[in-house]
């Protein structure tokens, strides 16, 4: 995702021609922060990595954050738009540069569509998340919030480079990469059963046939589809109540081993109890076993979905970590974005 982009610089030159001193070197200083806040905008991490003391430790986290931005086509969108939308400026005050200790610091200020005000912006007049992602493209700088970072430099070979041990800045800088996806997209809605079965027909390639459904006291309608591997389910309930308990108990066993220190992976979770509204997204291994009894130590990917009188319960499990390229991933995503449904990362 690399761009050209001049913004931030138009100041830089007259900096550096003002700045001078014996064991200053802010011209440099200068010149490095301008290159390091051009890469992280360009989002590109190899240019990043170039830039840092401590290389491998950005390129870990970068990595992370790569495979957040691509977990989705929505949140591809999302995070181009963002980009898009960022400029920067260097505080020529905030330099300060040492030859003789090489040490130095500057601050960058990031200017960047505010995501979270058009978030509610657009949750509180009904939109979903694509009404979210044309709101960020076509916000054109109506709606900005500003990032500010401290960088630190340490002189290597007579070149400045950035020292961020924990790459602090970096999340920093992309920390709507980690909120973003915790949004709660409430406005996604119960989904009916006819939708329910062509969407399994037309991502899964099945007939009906292959469906099994169940009509009793206690559920209006249940919808079943297993394969080896995968779990696809829709109960529409008599009673929205029962829904909402249902759901709780699994929310709740899922919620407590997903805060296990010892869970591998990433998760999302929202409930709403009294707008009738939750989920519980993950992709990681499991040490569950509960009711379902699914096997211990699998890693699953999936959701489970409530909706006023609508549970929906979407996942599939293997013996490995299961990343974008899986067949089984793809057809989960296919599958929720079909019916609208939030998909995990």
């Amino acid at each position: 995702m690399k761009k050209t982009r001049i913004i931030g610089s138009v100041l830089v030159l007259s900096m550096l021609l003002s700045l001078c001193g014996c064991n200053s070197d802010d011209k440099n200083v200068i010149a490095a922060a301008d290159e390091y806040a051009q890469a992280l905008i360009s989002f590109d991490s190899d240019d990043i990595t170039e830039l840092m003391d401590d290389a491998d430790k950005a390129e870990d986290i970068l990595e992370e954050l790569e495979e957040i931005s691509e977990s989705s086509d929505n949140m591809e969108k999302i995070t181009a738009a963002i980009l898009d939308s960022m400029t920067y400026e260097i505080d020529s005050e905030s330099v300060q540069s040492s030859k003789k200790d090489k040490s130095a610091k500057a601050t960058i200020i990031f200017t960047l569509a505010d995501y979270e005000g058009i978030y509610e912006d657009v949750t509180d007049d009904g939109g979903n998340i694509e009404d979210y992602i044309d709101a960020l493209e076509n916000d054109g700088g109506e709606n900005t919030t500003e990032i500010k970072i401290s960088v630190s430099f340490t002189l290597k070979k007579d070149k400045w480079v950035v020292k961020d041990d924990k790459a602090k800045n970096i999340n920093k800088v992309f920390e709507f990469l980690d909120e973003i996806p915790n949004y709660s997209w409430c406005n996604f809605k119960a989904v009916k059963d006819t939708d329910f079965e062509n969407a399994l027909c037309k991502v899964l390639g099945i007939n009906t046939n292959d469906i099994y459904v169940v009509e009793d006291d206690y559920y209006d309608k249940s919808i079943s589809y297993s394969a080896d591997d995968q779990v696809y389910s829709l109960s529409i309930y008599d009673d929205p109540e029962d829904a909402a308990w249902d759901f709780e108990d699994m929310y709740d066993e899922f919620y407590w081993e997903f805060d296990d220190e010892e869970y591998e992976g990433t998760y999302q979770y929202y409930y709403d109890e009294e707008g009738g509204i939750g989920y519980i997204l993950f992709n990681g291994q499991s040490d569950f076993v509960g009711d379902t009894g699914y096997i211990d130590g699998l890693y699953l990917y999936g959701g489970l979905y409530l909706k006023d009188d609508t549970l929906v319960m979407v996942l599939s499990y293997d013996v490995k970590p299961q990343d974008a390229d899986s067949d089984n991933v793809k057809d989960l995503n296919a599958f929720l974005n079909e019916i609208g449904y939030p998909l995990p990362y």
